[in-house]
């Protein structure tokens, strides 16, 4: 059946059976190159039983070409522009069946285009990795991680990811990392999801990017129909954000987090952080420290919600304690907003900044701004819905 494959995808190309295009010629080519490997892969596989040996190794490893050999295009309009694979592998037969995969890999210089998304560049990724078949599903271990993104180093790291798949229809998947940049993450993420969709548009926009550390991440689903349930905990540090639309940008933001598909816990403990909130405040606000303990829940008809009782910020001009709830509708309606914020050791003088001048009159806001030159503001409060 291989050789048909070849000799008819070769008769193809040569236009034997009608005119061919560039694209089809690539399509092609990939064909006659994926059929060819695999007639090499059967002949070492029918070589090996009639050896009676248990492995299968090759001794001329050879580097192996992105573009060329998946063509320019590979799903959702995503091209391939450059990029080198070199790959070793090892592999052990128990009982004519494939047990297991040892091997190593390295990838460099790869880059993707989508459209409405940004060019995705990956200098270097190399790792040893083993692969692990058995009922009722596979393990996959990636030891000793290494990727430059950037002219960025990763730290070296483990990624694992075990799935299993159970005769009643329920899927199980567990992934675990010691280390992901989350910038590259949600330039894959944008690029992969449908264009023109909201995720990818609010990943474009908010460009996020930061460090994420021991993230665990578990996703079961029961059938096809069924809801699906999740549980995920990590560690943000360095976050950042642009802001777009009526989402504020952020920066220098360092958080715990856990939850499930309902709702979970945010625990901030930041330093030099900055917000950027154009809508409300005329420029951003900087904070020495923020500290807080957040609840959050979520639902697609009403969209997340953010409670704290427990919200304090140390700046150069004031110290803070609020209290707040926050809902974000995903159907585009303004989000609601009930924040008390309790104020003191204050200097006069910066008063302007932490004006929210977005939403209040703007007399008010030239008044306040004439009236108040400088003085100690020993303690107030401020209540905004």
């Amino acid at each position: 059946p291989l050789t048909s494959v070849l000799f008819l995808a070769e008769l193809l190309q040569r236009g034997r059976s009608g005119e061919v295009n560039e694209t089809q010629q690539r399509q092609l080519g990939v064909i006659y190159s994926a059929a060819f490997a695999l007639v090499s892969v059967a002949n070492d596989v029918i070589e090996l039983a009639r050896g009676g040996g248990t492995s299968l190794t090759s001794e001329d490893p050879a580097p192996f070409s992105l573009a060329e050999s998946l063509g320019t295009t590979l799903t959702r309009g995503v091209k391939v522009v450059d990029g080198r694979l070199d790959l070793e592998l090892w592999g052990e037969l128990e009982g004519g069946k494939l047990g297991a995969l040892q091997g190593r890999t390295k990838l460099q210089d790869l880059r993707l285009l989508a459209k409405n998304t940004p060019d995705f560049a990956l200098e270097h990724l190399s790792s040893e990795f083993d692969w692990l078949p058995g009922a009722p599903g596979w393990r996959l271990n990636l030891d000793h991680l290494v990727v430059i993104q950037n002219r960025q180093l990763w730290p070296p790291g483990r990624l694992s990811i075990t799935r299993r798949e159970f005769p009643t229809g329920q899927v199980d998947l567990r992934l675990g990392a010691d280390y992901l940049g989350l910038h590259g993450l949600s330039q894959l993420f944008a690029m992969f999801s449908p264009a023109d969709s909201e995720w990818q548009q609010i990943l474009t926009g908010l460009s996020p990017a930061g460090h994420l550390t021991r993230l665990r991440l578990a996703h079961s689903r029961d059938g096809v129909t069924a809801a699906p349930r999740w549980r995920v905990s990590g560690s943000v540090t360095h976050y950042h954000q642009q802001p777009w639309e009526r989402i504020p940008g952020l920066s220098g933001l360092a958080l715990n987090f856990e939850g499930n598909q309902d709702g979970g816990t945010l625990l901030l403990d930041s330093k030099n952080f900055k917000t950027e909130m154009p809508r409300l405040f005329r420029g951003p606000l900087i904070a020495n420290k923020l500290d807080g303990y957040f609840k959050w829940r979520f639902n697609p008809q009403d969209g997340l919600r953010l409670q704290t009782r427990d919200l304090s910020m140390s700046t150069d001009h004031v110290e803070t304690f609020s209290r707040l709830d926050l809902q974000l509708p995903l159907n585009g309606e303004s989000p609601f907003i009930d924040m008390q914020t309790d104020f003191w050791d204050g200097d006069g003088a910066h008063k302007s900044r932490y004006l929210p001048a977005g939403i209040m009159p703007r007399p008010l806001v030239e008044w306040l701004d004439r009236a108040f030159v400088s003085g100690f503001v020993k303690a107030g409060s401020m209540l905004l819905y």
